[in-house]
Parts: C-alpha cells; structure tokens; sequence
C-alpha cells in the first residue's frame, strides 16, 4: 500500500510518500526544498515504526537531519561545520589569520540566527565593523565569512551564499616608506655600529630586497662567495613555534646578487660564528644552517631584526621606519637609476610586473637603459662610509 501526505517539520511543509513493506515497516520518500540551483531533491529511508504517530516522530527527526537544520542554526554553527575544509591544507601562518577573523566573526555576527543572514544585514555588519577596523581587516574578515558561505551552500547548509551586492569600505592607499638620500647615508654610514649578525640582516633587506621572513630563513651555505644565492624558504614565528615554508610566490625563489660590500661582510659573519664556536666550545654553541644568529648561535627569533632595526634608528638619530621600508627602499634606487620594471620586478620577487608598477607607478619616472645594479648599489654604500670617516 502506498500513501502521500505531508509532514511538517522545522522548515515548513514537504510532501511526503509512504510505502508499507510488512508490518511496522515502511520506506519513506520525502521532497527537500530545493538545492541552490533549484534542483529538485528526494530522499529515502526505511524506518520502523508501531504507531502513526512514532513513524512521523522519526520522520521529522530524519528530515531535520538531511536539512542539517539541528547543527546549524546560527553563523557561528555555519562556519564551525565548514571550518576544517577552510583550513585543510593551509600554512599554518595562514591558519593564524583565518582565526583571527573567525574570532571577529563570532564576536560581531556569530550569534546571528543563519536563516537571517541576508545581503542587508550583511551590509550593516561590514559598515558596523567599518566604524573600529581598517578597510584591509573589513575585507579580510568579510571575505573569511564568504568562503564559509559558499562551502556551506555546496554542502547544502544554505539555499544560497547571502555574500553579494555587499559594499566594502574603500581601503585608502598608504604612500610607502622609504629612506631619503640623507637618510640612507647615514643608515648606512653607521651600520657598524651595530653587531655583525645584526649589521647583515639590515644589508640583507637594504641591498637585497630580501622580506624579513627570506631573510630568517637563509642559510650559510646558501650564499655563494660571488655574492649569488637563489631565496629558496622563508621562516616565521607563530604561537611561540617556528615554521619554516617556501617562498610567498613561485617568483619569490629568485636569484639575488649582493653588492660586494655585502658579501664581505657577509663572509667576515661567516668567520665570526666559527670564532664563536671554537670560543663556545661544541656544547654551548647551537649548531644550526641559519646565517642569522644570536651570539651563542641560535638562530634570530623572527621579530628580533624588526625591535632591533627600531633601536638603531633612534640610536643615529632617525625616525624608526619598518623592516620591510629598507627592501621598498631598494627599489626606489634602483628605479632612479632607470632600471626597467621587469627587472626590478623580478628582482624584488613580485608575482607579476603589474604588482611592481602598482606599488612604485609614481617612482617610474626619467628610466634609461642602465643595469649593474649591485655595483652600483656597492658604490653608493662604499661612498657612504667612506663619507662618515
């Protein structure tokens, strides 16, 4: 015997269909909502039952489990079920800043029940968080919650993504930092005033264009006595453990060549550590590939350049500017010099050239032909120092 009917669950009405196999036995079809494309969804269960009224009771509750209605009633239920999906496979740098936002989400969104998570009312949340957080930390939390919404609409936990026709807050462009001529002059006039290890790191970023993370990550031997050396990975500090991974893109592995300043510095560092470690004796010297290291030869932790570059500035008298300021610097000379943007982008370990043009398009001005950048980078700093003494 085959009968329909409908049966009401937390979602409204859907038409179900009952076949009696024997008795207290009977397979159910039962019609879902449709899908996010607005295919039609049908589903089967054989279910037990000695009353009418025990089979509706498993009925509802099967249905509610297919609709995944009882695990996810608000958005921070969302995207705790899509979460491990999100992650998979991710840096765990990237992690660090995906649950960064998912912490915003909780705290400003989460409890939002899920079936009111509309484009308005996303659009009050952005302009709400617009109100405390930068227009880049908007955008990225935004785009945390929209990633969750659209695996939750694959895996059928939503009807459909709500994340479109949203706004974001226009993120205003911030000018980049770099050293004056005065200033490089005397950056670089009084580097020796600092320790080898650290001296290094700064030429490092400054006539490299290394990011803190390459630098961290490089190792002795990586280093050859020409000054080449290919940027191969780059460590980072997260949660007190430290992570080593390839570079940020397939550009970044690129060839570098130090000015010849550089390389001898670089060379009496390399000489230091076995001075160090013959002084240390085997037990007390951390034996380790890094080039970067602290006087009893473990490795820099991964924000120390960045405390130590800010004490050196105000030590010479100039206003504290970032790491990663020395490496903008670095293209800004060797753009004056009229090197060409393909070549400052490949030196600089950009993804692409537009990526070069969009950060330094108002320092592209007057180029030539000329090349030899580190000997002439080698000059500017062999001037420099010779102009201090």
């Amino acid at each position: 015997m085959v009968f329909s009917e409908t049966v009401e669950t937390k979602q409204g009405g859907a038409a179900m269909y009952i076949k009696e196999l024997e008795k207290n036995k009977y397979r159910v079809w039962v019609d879902l909502d449709p899908d996010y494309t607005g295919k039609r969804r049908r589903k089967s269960k054989v279910i037990q039952a000695k009353t009418k009224r025990e089979l509706h009771a498993k009925i509802n509750s099967w249905t509610e489990a297919i609709n995944n209605i009882s695990e996810c009633k608000t958005v921070s239920d969302m995207c705790n079920e899509v979460w491990p999906q999100i992650v998979a496979n991710k840096s765990p740098n990237t992690v660090y800043g995906y649950n960064a936002a998912k912490k915003r989400i909780d705290k400003s969104i989460g409890s939002l029940d899920l079936n009111k998570l509309t484009p308005r009312a996303l659009q009050k949340w952005v302009n709400d968080l617009s109100g405390t957080l930068s227009p880049k930390t908007v955008v990225d939390t935004y785009s945390i919650l929209r990633m969750c919404c659209s695996i939750a609409t694959s895996w059928e936990l939503l009807r459909s993504s709500p994340c479109h026709d949203v706004f974001m807050p226009k993120n205003r462009k911030k000018e980049i930092e770099i050293l004056s001529q005065d200033d490089f002059a005397r950056f670089c006039a009084n580097l020796d005033k600092v320790d080898i290890d650290t001296r290094v790191c700064f030429e490092l970023a400054l006539f490299g264009s290394l990011r803190r993370g390459e630098i961290m990550g490089l190792h002795e031997d990586d280093i050859q006595d020409d000054g080449r050396f290919y940027v191969q990975r780059t460590r980072y500090t997260r949660l007190c453990e430290d992570f080593i991974k390839d570079t940020k893109t397939e550009s970044g592995e690129r060839l570098c060549i130090l000015p010849d300043p550089v390389v001898k510095d670089i060379k009496a560092l390399k000489r230091y550590h076995i001075e160090r470690k013959l002084a240390l004796g085997g037990g007390l010297w951390d034996d380790n590939p890094y080039l970067i290291k602290n006087p009893d030869g473990t490795p820099y932790h991964t924000h120390k350049p960045v405390r130590e570059l800010k004490k050196y500035m105000e030590s010479i008298g100039l206003q504290p500017i970032t790491l990663h300021a020395l490496r903008h610097t670095y293209a800004s000379i060797c753009i004056s010099m009229g090197i060409d943007p393909a070549t400052v982008s490949k030196r600089m370990g950009h993804a692409n050239v537009s990526t070069t043009l969009s950060i330094y398009t108002h320092l592209f001005e007057n180029q030539s032909d000329k090349d030899e950048i580190s000997l002439a980078l080698g000059t500017m700093m062999t001037n420099c120092r010779k102009a201090e003494n």
